[in-house]
Parts: structure tokens; C-alpha cells; sequence
């Protein structure tokens, strides 16, 4: 299925039939379940333009600052920051009406839909696409990549800086002593 917004992606998830699998059935489908949980999210994240996706995933999900982000997509800070502001708006609004994983309300359940994605061949408990081989989830690691890039970024600047050479600031004496030894201006006081 080719993912283009938010209203088709979201009723093509409402078309899946809806199974209740009883504890033992969740237990022994707990990876499956898992598996649409990510596949679920990453297509709801495709219904973002492009842009909006980046800025999401930099904004959001690795916690880059704006001014980073900014320098990143090549877009002011302030630009940044609205855009992360709607993008999280377009998400989160489609996700609270319709994300059962958001508001409890919501009848869309992993568990519910995992036996219909099986029988319908999307999902292959036996070769699992997204919930497979990862080590780590991207919280665990936004905050401290985020930091590591944000210092990266900054030991630049103040590298840079550090760089300068540091005067010894002119005391009124050494002012005066300056004007008065400098080759014009004796040369033009003795003529």
C-alpha cells in the first residue's frame, strides 16, 4: 500500500478486521504485536511531507534544539520551530482520533488487528521487518546524540572564538603614550 495521507492511511487501518485474542494469544503473538505497533508508526510518520518528517524526526524524536535543526535543514530557528509545531499538530490530531495506542477511547488496537495483518500476509511472525535485530530504542539514544551533536556544534564555535588573540586593554596612560610616539603624529606636531 502506498502511503500518501493521513484520512486514507488511517481508513485502510479501520478496513483491517478486528479479532480479540485472549491472553494466552497476545503472549504467543507479543512480537507480531509489536511489529505492526512499529510498522503502524512509521506509516503514520510517511503521512508527513517530507520536510515536515525531517523536522519531526530531528525536532522530536532526537530532541535536536531549533537552532541546530535550523542549521540542519538550512531554514531560520524560527522557521524550525512552527514547522515542528505542525507537524506535531497534523500527527498528533490524526493520532488522538484515531490511535487507540493515544487515547484509550479509540477501538484501533495492535492486539486487535495482528491476527487479520497475519492472514492477510502483511505481517510474517516468522520474518519480522521492523521488530527485529534492534538493540536499542531511539529515546535511549536521542538524548545523549542530541547533546553529543549540540556540543559538537558549539565546541566549534567556541573553538573558533577561543582562537582569538587576547589584548591587554589600553589604560588612558598608554593612550596618550601611544598618540604622542606615533611617527605621524609627531611629524605633523613638529612641523
Amino acid at each position: 500500500m502506498k502511503i500518501t495521507d493521513f484520512e486514507s492511511y488511517f481508513n485502510s487501518i479501520d478496513n483491517i478486521p478486528v479479532y480479540e485474542l485472549s491472553s494466552r494469544e497476545q503472549n504467543d503473538l507479543s512480537e507480531s504485536i509489536e511489529e505492526i505497533r512499529i510498522s503502524c508508526t512509521a506509516g503514520m510518520l510517511l503521512c508527513l511531507d517530507r520536510e515536515q518528517r525531517m523536522i519531526y524526526i530531528l525536532g522530536e524524536m532526537f530532541e535536536i534544539d531549533h537552532n541546530l535543526g535550523s542549521e540542519i535543514l538550512g531554514i531560520t530557528a524560527g522557521n524550525f520551530r512552527i514547522r515542528l509545531m505542525r507537524a506535531r499538530k497534523d500527527l498528533y490530531n490524526w493520532m488522538n482520533q484515531r490511535c487507540g495506542l493515544v487515547n484509550k477511547s479509540n477501538p484501533c488496537r495492535c492486539a486487535k488487528k495482528t491476527r487479520a495483518y497475519i492472514e492477510a500476509g502483511h505481517v510474517d511472525p516468522n520474518n519480522l521487518k521492523f521488530n527485529s535485530r534492534y538493540t536499542k530504542k531511539i529515546y535511549e539514544l536521542s538524548q545523549a546524540k542530541a547533546a553529543a551533536i549540540s556540543n559538537t556544534v558549539e565546541d566549534l564555535y567556541k573553538n573558533i572564538f577561543q582562537q582569538h588573540p587576547l589584548q591587554e586593554p589600553l589604560t588612558a596612560t598608554k593612550i596618550v603614550d601611544e598618540i604622542f610616539n606615533n611617527n605621524l603624529i609627531k611629524l605633523v606636531l613638529n612641523s
